[in-house]
C-alpha cells in the first residue's frame, strides 16, 4: 500500500511540474517537378530557431520537434496555457530554395509519449511544389 502511494505521489509531482520531449517529423522530400530530393539540403524553421538538414540518398528527412508544457506552479491555468503557447509554436517552416511548406505542430499528439522509450513520428511526405 505504502509503494502504491509513493508511485501516485511520484506520478503526480512529475505532471506538476511540467514535461516535455520531442516528436520527429520523417517523410520523403520532394523537389516541385516530383523528383526526390537526395543529398539535399532543407531549412528548418521553429519558433525562433532555425536549423538545416540533410534528407539522405533516398530522399528521407528526419525533423525532430522539441514540445514543452509550462510548469504550472505559481501560475493560474491562462497564464499556463499562454507559457504554453509560447514555448510550442503553431508552425514549422520548412524551405527548399524559395520553396516553402508551412505545416502544423501536433505537439500535443505527441505528450503521452513523454515517458515512453517509442519514438513518437509524424510521418508526412514534404511536396515543395509550384503555385
Amino acid at each position: 500500500m505504502i509503494f502504491f502511494l509513493l508511485l501516485v505521489s511520484f506520478q503526480l509531482s512529475a505532471i506538476a511540474d511540467g514535461a516535455s520531449g520531442t516528436y520527429h517529423m520523417k517523410g520523403i522530400a520532394y523537389a516541385p517537378d516530383k523528383t526526390v530530393l537526395k543529398n539535399t539540403e532543407l531549412s528548418v524553421k521553429i519558433g525562433e530557431k532555425t536549423t538545416t538538414i540533410m534528407t539522405d540518398e533516398n530522399g528521407n528527412y528526419d525533423i525532430p520537434v522539441f514540445w514543452a508544457t509550462a510548469c504550472p506552479t505559481g501560475l493560474s491555468a491562462a497564464q499556463r496555457k499562454r507559457e504554453t503557447d509560447r514555448i510550442n509554436p503553431d508552425h514549422i517552416f520548412v524551405k527548399f530554395g524559395k520553396k516553402e511548406i508551412k505545416i502544423k505542430n501536433d505537439w500535443e499528439k505527441y505528450t503521452y509519449f513523454a515517458s515512453t522509450e517509442k519514438e513518437p513520428v509524424k510521418k508526412m511526405d514534404l511536396e515543395f511544389v509550384d503555385l
